[in-house]
Order: C-alpha cells, then structure tokens, then sequence
C-alpha cells in the first residue's frame, strides 16, 4: 500500500459514554490536520448507539462512495 492514496477517511464512534472516547478525539485531531495541512481531506464522523445507526453509516458510505467514484481501501 506504499503507493496508495486517499481523501476520505470515515470513523465510527460505537464507544460507551463515560469511557474516553478516541474516535471523537481523532476526529478532532483529523479536523485540525485538514484545516492546516492536508487540503482535500474529508472526514466522516458517526455515532453508532444502534444496529440501524451502524446499518445507517455503512449504507451512507457505501453511496458517498459510489456516487464519488472512490474505491474503498481496507487492510487485510
């Protein structure tokens, strides 16, 4: 994957309240490096609490991806 690229990136926040949340913390962290380094970079951010949310999500992505052109990566 040395020469892949990519301009989207999608997190799935399913983490307990209470508990620390690194999903909603990465999205910040992945906001900030897009204002100020990494022009194009979008981001997706989605609160999974239900089945049908994540049913949701997927179904969300999978659209934003065929209507855009993308081509899914994902490390096996």
């Amino acid at each position: 994957m040395g020469n892949s690229k990519f301009n989207r990136i999608a997190i799935l926040d399913a983490i307990p309240d209470g508990e620390l949340n690194t999903a909603r913390k990465t999205h910040e962290v992945l906001l900030d490096i897009k204002a100020y380094e990494i022009k194009g970079l979008q981001t997706r951010y989605f609160r999974i609490e239900t089945i049908s949310a994540l049913e949701s999500a997927i179904s969300s992505l999978e659209t934003e991806a065929i209507s855009a052109g993308l081509i899914p990566c994902a490390k096996t």
